[in-house]
């Protein structure tokens, strides 16, 4: 069974009574183990696992919390993986495999253009859905601003998992953050907590299912439409964003803030920092295939998330304290010239 466990392995078989033949890892996540599972009656379903020893162990961030996510949208009209079964300790969710692919290397311009806009689509779809009708469980925040409260989560997830390996800019960054959350005007929905690109699966055509809820919250829609963009330059651009902003607002019927926006790529880059940070803090600080893209991708995010704070407003002293040291780092990094400067961030106006 090729790495899955001997238990794992009999409470598949268990949920879906048949026998399991083959199985392989899935995907590059840090956060989580993924399997692909070959069946004997030649279903292929798929099987989140936690560990109890990655990267956000021990925090807010549970299989349960996900799951909670998948039974809310059951009835929503927004492509996702059928959740098929959930442990009773919460360690694994089993699934329907989601058909396609999450390469969009391989199309043309105009498939990419209809791939763009029809996740843009789904996103809209999704933020439309009115929070109040989900029962999202360990999700709900109990009457507390949701940006507020996701910051709050965030913070413990740093001091919890991340110790000295902490990235200096991110603790200034999240109390200015929390300081600064911009008014939604009332408007709160389910947030993917990680969108774009390499977290959906498409057909060529049409979106076949958004992946990976782990990082799922109550909070403003422009937090998701933020990390499209983020998701989108660090994979070398392959969505258009115009396109997929297009998408969103014709589905949802919401106007784009630009300075929403600006505020949420900064939340999201202190979020990616503090990920990198628990993946690296949780191998000792020693670079795996498991935390390869963390390292690599570690040095470019502070001097983004200065840039990012300073595009959003921010003019608090420790920008420019904190901008020399997080640009060295950055210009003997493994990386630089490679990924585009972090100075570099795409232009909202330009893509709205």
């Amino acid at each position: 069974m090729s790495y899955l466990s001997d238990e794992l392995g009999w409470w598949v078989e268990a949920e879906t009574g048949a026998r399991v033949v083959d199985a392989s890892p899935l995907g590059k996540g840090a956060s989580r183990r993924t399997w692909g599972v070959d069946l004997d009656d030649g279903r292929r379903v798929v099987v989140r696992e936690d560990t109890g020893t990655g990267p956000v162990a021990g925090t807010a961030l549970t299989l349960r919390r996900e799951a909670a996510v998948y039974r809310a949208l059951t009835s929503a009209p927004v492509p996702v993986a059928k959740l098929l079964a959930a442990s009773p300790n919460g360690r694994a969710l089993l699934f329907d495999l989601v058909p396609g692919t999450d390469d969009l290397g391989s199309l043309s311009d105009d498939e990419r253009h209809s791939v763009a806009r029809d996740y843009g689509r789904c996103l809209g779809l999704l933020h439309a859905v009115a929070i109040a009708e989900l029962d999202l469980g360990p999700l709900m925040v109990n009457g507390r601003e949701p940006t507020s409260a996701d910051i709050a989560l965030w913070r413990a997830i740093r001091d919890r998992r991340c110790g000295d390996g902490a990235t200096p800019v991110s603790a200034p960054a999240l109390q200015w953050l929390a300081a600064h959350v911009p008014d939604a005007g009332g408007l709160t929905s389910l947030c993917h907590g990680d969108a774009g690109p390499g977290n959906f699966h498409h057909d060529k055509a049409r979106i076949t299912g958004l992946l990976d809820w782990e990082f799922a919250h109550a909070g403003d829609p422009h937090d998701d439409l933020a990390w499209v963009a983020v998701r989108n330059q660090l994979l070398g651009r392959p969505l258009a964003l115009a396109a997929t902003y297009a998408g969103w607002r014709e589905a949802c019927g919401f106007d784009v803030d630009v300075e929403g926006l600006e505020f949420y790529r900064a939340l999201v880059l202190v979020r990616m920092a503090i990920s990198c940070d628990a993946a690296l803090t949780w191998t000792g600080g020693e670079t795996t295939p498991a935390t390869r893209v963390q390292a690599a991708l570690r040095p470019f995010l502070a001097p983004a998330i200065l840039e990012a704070l300073r595009r959003a407003g921010c003019d608090a002293a420790f920008v420019d304290e904190l901008d020399p040291p997080a640009r060295a780092e950055w210009e003997s990094s493994s990386i630089a010239g490679v990924l585009g400067d972090p100075s570099d961030l795409d232009d909202f106006k330009v893509a709205l």
